[in-house]
C-alpha cells in the first residue's frame, strides 16, 4: 500500500508541474482553451491527492490493530512506551496525567 501511495503522490507532482507549465503558457500567450485544461489538471492533481491522503490513511487503521513489527522500527520514546514507524505511524500511544508544578 505505501508503494500505491507514493505513486500517486508522484503522479499528483507531475500533473501540478505539467499544469504550470501549460497555465503560465495560456497566461502568456492568452490562450484560453490552455487556461481551460490547467483547471481540469488541477481537479485531477487533487484526485490523485485525495487518493493517495485515503490510501495512506486506510494503511494507519489497518497497522493500528497488527501486532508491532520492531524491524520497521526507527525510533523509540525514552520510557519505551511508544514506537516510530517507518512510515511516521506512532504505535502504542499511551494516555498518561499532565504533570502539574506545585502539587
Amino acid at each position: 500500500m505505501q508503494n500505491l501511495s507514493i505513486s500517486c503522490a508522484l503522479v499528483c507532482l507531475i500533473i501540478l508541474g505539467s499544469s504550470a507549465l501549460v497555465g503560465a503558457f495560456g497566461v502568456l500567450k492568452h490562450q484560453i482553451s490552455a487556461v481551460l485544461v490547467t483547471g481540469v489538471m488541477y481537479l485531477l492533481a487533487a484526485f490523485f491527492a485525495l487518493f493517495t491522503l485515503t490510501i495512506i490513511h486506510f494503511k494507519r487503521a489497518q497497522t493500528r490493530h497488527k501486532p508491532i513489527n520492531f524491524a520497521n522500527c526507527i525510533g523509540r520514546s525514552v520510557d519505551g512506551d511508544e514506537v516510530l514507524l517507518v512510515d511516521g505511524v506512532i504505535q502504542g500511544m499511551v494516555s498518561r496525567p499532565i504533570p502539574t508544578v506545585g502539587g
